[in-house]
């Protein structure tokens, strides 16, 4: 049960575990370079770059995936792919990414927050903030 589970007196449906990750992205020109946090509806993480802060293994601990939703909140840099800004149910996978374009070098910085919330309490489980950076040279 997390802390605030526990202050608010609730229960979730199972349990989840996310941590702070880096995820990095090199190349050469012309190659873009895309670094990507993926959750998946299996209630893994993958991190898909070249240089990676830690293994990210696994987001759902007990439950099922679907009694979770996640939020990504953009804090920094610019992120495609999965939406932002909105709970988003985790029986679903989703893929944020930053990219830098090849043709042009030079680094990209980009910060996401991740929040992970029971649906039938609507009690935030775990929070994660992801840094990414891609680089083309």
């Amino acid at each position: 049960m997390g802390i605030q589970q526990h202050l608010m007196g609730t229960k979730s449906s199972g349990s989840v575990a996310i941590s702070n990750q880096v995820v990095t992205r090199n190349t050469t020109a012309p190659t873009n370079a895309t670094a990507s946090y993926r959750m998946n509806a299996v209630g893994t993480v993958d991190l898909i770059g070249n240089v990676t802060s830690s293994p990210p293994g696994e987001w759902l601990v007990s439950g099922a995936a679907g009694s979770f939703e996640v939020m990504a909140t953009v804090t920094s840099g610019l992120i495609t792919g999965s939406t932002t800004g909105a709970w988003l149910p985790l029986g679903v996978t989703y893929t944020w990414s930053n990219t830098r374009a090849g043709g042009v070098p030079g680094v990209n910085n980009a910060t996401l927050q991740i929040d992970i919330r029971d649906t039938a309490s609507g009690v935030i489980l775990d929070s994660a903030g992801i840094t990414y950076t891609t680089t083309v040279v």
